[in-house]
Order: C-alpha cells, then sequence, then structure tokens
C-alpha cells in the first residue's frame, strides 16, 4: 500500500502496547481493553460528513440484536433489502459494546478500503467511505444485569 508520507494510526488499543499519545482518551465504563479512533482518522470522518449510528430492526427476534454502522447518514434513515424498518439505538452506539462494535466496523471498511483503492490518504478514504452510503455489521449487546 503506498503511504502518502505521513503515517496515520487507525485504531490504537487502550492499555495496551498500541496505545498512547496518539489514542483517545480512555473509554468511560469499559473495564477492558477497548479501541478508539485516532484524532486523524476522527478528524478526517468529520470532514468527509461520516458518522458511527446504531439502529435495531423493529421486527427483531432477539431484543438485543443492533446494527452498528459508519456512513454519511444514520442507519436509521436506511432502505434495506427486505422493507424492514430501522429503529434508532443511540443506547448501543454509547455502550462499551457498541463503542468497540463501531472501531471494528470503522477499522474493517477502511481497511478494505484502503486495499482496494490503494492508498492510505484518508481524505480519500473518507470520501470512498461517504460514497458507499452505510456500512453495518450486527451484534448483541449484553442483556442488563438483573437487580438482585
Amino acid at each position: 500500500m503506498k503511504r502518502s508520507g505521513t503515517r496515520w494510526p487507525l485504531l490504537g488499543l487502550l492499555g495496551g502496547p498500541l496505545g498512547g499519545p496518539h489514542v483517545q482518551q480512555s473509554l468511560e465504563g469499559a473495564g477492558e481493553r477497548v479501541y478508539a479512533l485516532s484524532p486523524a482518522v476522527k478528524e478526517a470522518m468529520e470532514k468527509a460528513g461520516v458518522v458511527h449510528s446504531a439502529c435495531f430492526e423493529k421486527e427483531r427476534k432477539e431484543e438485543n440484536e443492533f446494527l452498528i454502522c459508519i456512513g454519511r447518514a444514520n442507519c436509521a434513515h436506511a432502505k434495506t433489502r427486505n422493507s424492514a424498518q430501522l429503529v434508532p439505538a443511540p443506547e448501543a452506539l454509547e455502550s462499551p459494546e457498541g463503542k468497540r462494535k463501531a472501531m471494528e466496523v470503522t477499522h474493517a471498511v477502511l481497511t478494505h478500503v484502503a486495499r482496494e483503492m490503494q492508498t492510505s490518504d484518508l481524505k480519500v478514504l473518507m470520501g470512498k467511505v461517504s460514497a458507499l452510503g452505510l456500512a453495518c455489521d450486527g451484534f448483541q449487546l449484553s442483556p442488563p444485569p438483573k437487580p438482585s
């Protein structure tokens, strides 16, 4: 992959060997290692109008099934192939598991686009991500602990 002179860390592992000054502050409420976007990636996302969003299908079978997406619009406004109605679920995105999944989706999408385009230029990559619309992946949110 070509490098444009500047190296950009995509993600850093908080509390791990990649953690350092280029990684965001620790994510609150996470009792384990969590990935966080580097400031360079966050800035490129903001400039390209790329955001993370979380939704669930209105007719879902499992109460804890959610979608985490990256793209230029909130997943609640997406049209699905099976005409499923998507409901916004910001609480899923704010959970430690949702934050982790958002970073995994971001990493997967940027890695794919970087390989496809043979570049590491964040402006170019985010432009392509924005043009794609939405990229989503499902995940299960752990149910809240039952009161004793």
